[in-house]
């Protein structure tokens, strides 16, 4: 596919009119990669209950998240939805950083990012989407999120049908020519704008959103 629409100059206008976002909403790596499982399949509010209940328990101490048991991590993230799952792989997720002795930067410097996108995508739960998302605000890898908001605008932008647009083939499309085009800071602030924007003004009974909306 040839895309036509200029991204760099839709990401300026989008940052002109909302300014910049301070996305991820965390206060650690630990609680950014919870907040991205978590986040599946529910709302940022319901996250954030959740969040406030962990961090009451483990501080976002990962030791503490890896050794807290089953019940009482279930307990904590019920606001979530889909609790089982999800504690499921925030464990799994962790006894994979415990072989690592939770050293993120070691992991950060020794892998590329495929090989990163890899050990995260071995955890059961978690996609690529989150992957890509612990990819861009942990790590600071240049990484495109091409998840349903995006692909949405990307739909309207270049008069195609939305479900012709998959998420591994925009990854492999469209990411080359935009990372190329945007610093990392962009990268994350293009992301978060998008996806305040699209949750905010995208009417879902439209077959196309109005761009309008989005600049």
């Amino acid at each position: 596919m040839i895309f036509k629409a200029n991204y760099y100059e839709t990401f300026q206008e989008l940052l002109s009119k909302h300014g910049h976002q301070g996305w991820w909403p965390a206060e650690s790596d630990w609680e950014m990669m919870i907040g991205a499982v978590l986040v599946q399949n529910t709302s940022w509010t319901n996250v954030q209950k959740s969040i406030t209940n962990l961090k009451e328990i483990t501080d976002f101490n990962p030791a503490l998240i890896l050794n807290t048991p089953q019940k009482k991590l279930i307990d904590a993230i019920k606001p979530s939805g889909f609790y089982n799952a999800k504690s499921k792989t925030i464990k799994e997720l962790f006894t994979l950083l415990s072989k690592h002795k939770f050293n993120l930067i070691y992991l950060n410097k020794n892998h590329t990012t495929n090989e990163l996108r890899n050990i995260l995508l071995s955890v059961t739960g978690i996609g690529p989407e989150t992957a890509d998302d612990i990819l861009l605000y942990v790590f600071n890898r240049p990484v495109f999120i091409p998840d349903s908001y995006t692909r949405k605008l990307v739909a309207f932008l270049e008069n195609v049908e939305f479900k012709s647009l998959s998420y591994q083939s925009l990854k492999r499309d469209l990411e080359p020519s935009i990372i190329n085009q945007m610093t990392l800071s962009e990268l994350q602030e293009f992301h978060a704008l998008i996806d305040e924007y699209g949750t905010e003004f995208i009417n879902k009974s439209q077959k196309y959103p109005n761009v309008n909306q989005f600049v």
